[in-house]
């Protein structure tokens, strides 16, 4: 039943359920995702969901599916009993309403809970999938001058500027907090921030703006 999910993408967009404290998949000290980690769901509009629930005593596999809005949620099993789909343990509360069906039922499911479909080829484990923090924004001139200098690179040549900005995070950023806290990660810190997908604005953030500038002007005219 590990990842069973992983069946679908390519036709849903499954995404991972994060660890809330770190903003990552869970992972083992090595920076791997944890063992027995399948915490994954098919990711539908209106903050729907359709999570794997496991094998019935006929090894059948049922999924279930959560709903967090009460009418809406109604109307779904509404119109399931109109096309006679089998469901079984409905929950209602006063916001969600949550059932299981057989897993050879999804694309009725899929579409009554509005399974997006852009992304599904997409890995659950991409840090595509990470949140992106909307709270940083480097000035329009200082991002002028970040153009101005990556500019001398050719655009067959791009991973240049991602392999110089990888060293500036290991060799300079990281070593420079490490005098003040040991303990410092930047791995760990930019996911914690929610800035994976955001390495200019989390070195902005950090306040080492200028040293990135200069140690690209630096490397990538060599």
């Amino acid at each position: 039943m590990s990842n069973y999910l992983m069946k679908y993408k390519g036709k849903y967009r499954v995404l991972p359920k994060l660890d809330l404290e770190t903003n990552d998949i869970p992972r083992n000290m090595y920076g791997e995702i944890a063992e027995g980690y399948d915490d994954l769901y098919i990711s539908c509009q209106y903050g729907n969901e359709i999570y794997v629930y496991g094998c019935d005593s006929s090894r059948r596999m049922w999924l279930e599916a959560y709903i967090p809005s009460i009418g809406r949620g109604r109307n779904i099993i509404r119109e399931i009993k109109r096309l006679g789909i089998e469901y079984s343990n409905l929950i209602e509360t006063d916001e969600e309403v949550i059932f299981r069906f057989k897993a050879k039922d999804i694309e009725q499911v899929a579409i009554l809970l509005k399974a997006k479909t852009s992304g599904a080829g997409i890995s659950p484990f991409s840090t595509r999938n990470l949140p992106k923090n909307k709270s940083v924004s480097i000035p329009t001139e200082k991002i002028e001058v970040y153009r101005e200098i990556t500019s001398v690179v050719d655009k067959k040549d791009l991973l240049i500027i991602h392999r110089v900005t990888t060293d500036f995070l290991n060799k300079i950023l990281e070593k420079s907090i490490k005098k003040t806290d040991k303990e410092f990660n930047y791995k760990t810190d930019i996911k914690k921030l929610m800035m994976s997908r955001q390495i200019k604005e989390y070195i902005y953030y950090k306040g080492m703006w200028d040293e990135y500038l200069s140690y690209l002007k630096k490397n990538l005219c060599k």
